[in-house]
């Protein structure tokens, strides 16, 4: 609608201005309601015993997790299906990858033969956080399914 006159202006305006306070309100109040509504509908799903519509109503608001369960494979590309061997393979990718050679000959180097044990805990800490955060970003599962 084009205004011919500033007051034709003016009233377009103030018409914008309540119609987008009276959505802000509506959307405000749904958004307040809308837990309480699903909640309601969790309680009947489930006194229904309606378990599918329940896993789906509770899994709404924490969102969808895309973490195939591809398992990790070795060298040779069997698959590793014990947690031991998966933990082994990732620290042979990171101490390939992303830890550099000559920061850990130095730092194996200084550190006695009784503390050698204290490194490779923390390697293993450390590999298994990495994990833990490859796992959550978005870039890995990106990768991932490419």
């Amino acid at each position: 609608m084009q205004a011919r006159t500033e007051e034709e202006l003016k009233e377009a305006n103030r018409k914008y201005a309540e119609l987008d306070r009276m959505i802000n309100k509506s959307c405000r109040r749904d958004k307040k309601d809308w837990p309480m509504q699903k909640a309601v509908e969790a309680q009947e799903a489930a006194n229904r015993g309606d378990s599918k519509t329940l896993y789906l109503i509770v899994s709404e608001p924490t969102g969808t997790r895309n973490m195939s369960n591809i398992p990790i494979k070795d060298r040779s590309g069997k698959p590793l299906m014990r947690v031991e061997e998966q933990d082994e393979r990732w620290m042979q990718h990171f101490r390939e990858s992303s830890i550099n050679p000559i920061r850990l000959r130095r730092t194996i180097s200084t550190t006695k033969k009784n503390h050698l044990t204290n490194l490779t805990s923390t390697l293993v800490i450390s590999v298994l956080r990495r994990r833990k955060l490859l796992l959550k970003s978005s870039e890995w599962g990106s990768a991932r399914s490419r």
